[in-house]
């Protein structure tokens, strides 16, 4: 779970990704930044996103998704912070069918 990981850990483990990936033009990659349970704030959540956007050594060639969940229903609000503080994507679901329902509908 991004939101329980310490930022530079998950930094580490991405960068380790991209190291083997080797994103480039015409070759990126997604990397999928779960809130599976949610348990931070959206704010927090975008500060983190932030970071992320700001510390990764490939961003050009990097898709950041946001996945967050509703539990304490705030998905909306985290994925648009997440959006604003660098996200690339959102992950979700149609009228509430997907993973399960928690998932941020679109």
């Amino acid at each position: 779970i991004f939101t329980d990981t310490e930022l530079d850990f998950a930094l580490e483990v991405c960068e380790a990704v991209c190291d083997v990936w080797q994103p480039e033009e015409g070759r990126e990659i997604i990397l999928n930044l779960p809130a599976t349970v949610e348990r931070s704030t959206p704010s927090t959540h975008a500060d983190r996103f932030e970071w992320m956007s700001r510390n990764l050594t490939r961003r050009e060639h990097v898709c950041l998704s946001v996945h967050p969940h509703n539990d304490r229903g705030t998905a909306v609000a985290a994925a648009e912070l997440a959006i604003m503080a660098g996200a690339d994507r959102i992950e979700g679901c149609l009228f509430g069918q997907g993973e399960r329902t928690g998932n941020v509908d679109l």
